[in-house]
C-alpha cells in the first residue's frame, strides 16, 4: 500500500511537473511571439525612419536647388539693374554732348549772322559814301556772300545735330525700356524663387517632424 501511494504521489508530481513545463513552454512561445511582434514593428519604424529621412535629404537638396536659383536670379537682377544704370548714364551723357554741340554750332551762326550783318552794312556804307568805293563794296559783299554761305553750312550742321540728338534719344530710351523689362523679369524670378524657398522649408520641416516620430516610435519599441 506505502509503495503504491508513493507510485501515486511520484506520478501526481510527475503530472504537475508536465502542466509546469507545458505551462511553461506556453509562456515561453509567447514572449517569443512578443518578441517577434517588437523585432517586426521596430524593423517597421525603422523603414519608416529611413524613409522620412530620405525625403528630408532630399527636400534638404530642393531647398539648396531653390536657395541657389534664388541667388542666381538675384545676380541676374543686380546685373539687370547695372547695365540700366549704365545705359541711362551712356545716354544722359551722349544727349548732353549733343546738346553741347547743338549750342556751339548755334552760337557759330549767331556770329556767322552778325559778321554777315557788319560786312553788308559796311558795303552799304562804302556804297552810298562813293562811287569810287564800289570796288570795295562789291568786294565786301562777295565776302558777305561767302559768309552768307558759311552760315547756311551752319545752320545745317545745327539741323543735323538736332536729328542726331533725337535719334540718339529714342534709341537710349529703347535700351532703358529694355534694361527695366530685364530688371522686372529679374524680381519677378526673384519672388518666384523666394516662394519655392519657402515651400522646399516647410516640406523639410514636415520630413524632421515625420522624422523624429519614426524615432520616437523606434526608441519605444527598442524599450519593449
Amino acid at each position: 500500500m506505502a509503495a503504491e501511494s508513493n507510485r501515486v504521489t511520484v506520478e501526481s508530481e510527475r503530472v504537475s511537473a508536465e502542466a509546469a513545463r507545458k505551462s511553461a513552454e506556453t509562456g515561453r512561445v509567447s514572449e517569443e511571439n512578443k518578441r517577434k511582434a517588437a523585432e517586426t514593428s521596430r524593423a517597421t519604424a525603422e523603414t519608416s525612419r529611413s524613409s522620412e529621412e530620405n525625403k528630408r535629404k532630399q527636400n534638404e537638396d530642393e531647398r539648396k536647388t531653390a536657395e541657389g536659383t534664388r541667388g542666381s536670379n538675384e545676380s541676374k537682377r543686380i546685373n539687370a539693374e547695372t547695365e540700366r544704370v549704365e545705359a541711362e548714364s551712356q545716354r544722359k551723357s551722349e544727349y548732353a554732348g549733343i546738346v553741347q554741340e547743338m549750342t556751339q554750332a548755334t552760337e557759330e551762326a549767331t556770329g556767322q549772322i552778325a559778321l554777315v550783318k557788319q560786312l553788308t552794312d559796311d558795303a552799304n556804307a562804302a556804297k552810298n559814301a562813293s562811287v569810287e568805293q564800289t570796288a570795295l563794296a562789291k568786294k565786301a559783299t562777295d565776302a558777305a556772300n561767302t559768309a552768307a554761305g558759311s552760315v547756311n553750312a551752319a545752320k545745317d550742321a545745327a539741323t543735323t545735330a538736332a536729328a542726331g540728338a533725337n535719334a540718339a534719344k529714342a534709341e537710349s530710351e529703347a535700351q532703358t525700356a529694355l534694361a527695366k523689362k530685364a530688371t522686372d523679369e529679374a524680381n519677378a524670378a526673384k519672388n518666384a524663387s523666394v516662394t519655392q524657398t519657402g515651400l522646399a522649408k516647410k516640406a523639410t520641416d514636415d520630413a524632421n517632424a515625420a522624422a523624429l516620430a519614426a524615432n520616437n516610435a523606434v526608441s519605444g519599441v527598442d524599450a519593449k
